[in-house]
């Protein structure tokens, strides 16, 4: 892959950076070659964490689109 299609940074000032480091330019990788997992496991206490921190909105936005939230226990 050329540089022109990779995800960069442009340093500034260009000429300060490229007169100490060589360089005005950090390249990244692709974010199709970091490797990710291919499942992710919800713990029950991650999965009550979570649902106590978005309680509040689910149940504002249940109030407000009566989607039945409560039903499905996103909010007590």
């Amino acid at each position: 892959m050329s540089n022109a299609y990779k995800p960069k940074i442009q340093l500034r000032p260009h000429r300060v950076f490229k007169t100490i480091f060589g360089k005005s330019v950090i390249y990244f990788p692709a974010l199709s070659n970091i490797k990710r997992a291919k499942e992710i496991i919800l713990t029950k206490e991650f999965s009550e964490l979570i649902l106590e921190r978005y309680k509040s909105e689910n149940k504002k936005l249940d109030d407000e689109f009566n989607l039945g939230l409560k039903d499905f226990g996103y909010y007590q």
